[in-house]
């Protein structure tokens, strides 16, 4: 089953995070078309229609949600999400728009100067909206995991880099280790150790080295 929402692409700015979706070609462009998915989406996050809502000449969202775009459906469950990550800062709005070229893209820019929560809360409401529209049957999202997950973010995110750079230094250190060895010249006794047990067993390589008290 194809994705309902693709996320094509993302800008990050300091204050906003824009993004250009692709609703796939068999799935409706309008809530209208689907009114019961809508309202699961509706019966998910019911906050949505108390946003503001000024593009399309409504005082909220309450009043568009029934017949608008289902890129600003997106737009408004990504907003949500963000506030409830941080519910005492003022950082949810946004804007959606139709690219000139297709009427299957989408271009929803969010306010937001943390990119970590934005990509997130795109992420998160692009698996809502194929979830309402497209794949309902397989389990309702858990709202509060996604926003507890949203939360953590900036912590798994700073633990995956001190582990890369962990990793890093240790690859440098094993890679100077293997240097040093294969500079080194073989001992006397390595080589002799070495030529015995080739006598006695050809398919041993040489360079294992046999302890004096090895039998054979």
């Amino acid at each position: 089953m194809s994705e309902f929402i693709h996320i094509k692409e993302v800008t990050i700015e300091p204050k906003s995070i824009t993004a250009v979706i692709e609703v796939a070609d068999n799935m409706p462009l309008n809530t209208s078309e689907d009114i019961q998915a809508t309202a699961r989406v509706y019966n998910l996050l019911p906050q949505i229609t108390e946003h503001a809502c000024m593009g399309e000449g409504k005082e909220t969202f309450r009043d568009a949600m029934g017949s608008t775009s289902v890129a600003h459906l997106f737009e408004h469950v990504a907003v949500e999400l963000m506030s409830q990550t941080e519910p005492e800062e003022d950082i949810t709005c946004g804007r959606t728009w139709e690219d000139e070229d297709d009427d299957h893209t989408f271009h929803v820019q969010l306010a937001c100067s943390n990119d970590l929560l934005g990509c997130g809360a795109l992420s998160s409401a692009a698996w809502i909206l194929h979830w309402a529209f497209a794949d309902f049957e397989s389990g309702e999202p858990n709202i509060e995991a996604i926003v507890a997950g949203l939360v953590a973010l900036p912590d798994v995110y700073e633990m995956q880099k001190e582990s890369a750079s962990q990793d890093a230094e240790s690859d440098e250190v094993a890679a100077e280790d293997e240097e040093v060895e294969s500079t080194s010249e073989p001992s006397e006794e390595d080589t002799v150790e070495g030529e015995e047990l080739e006598l006695l067993n050809p398919e041993v390589p040489s360079a294992i080295h046999i302890e004096d008290d090895f039998e054979l």
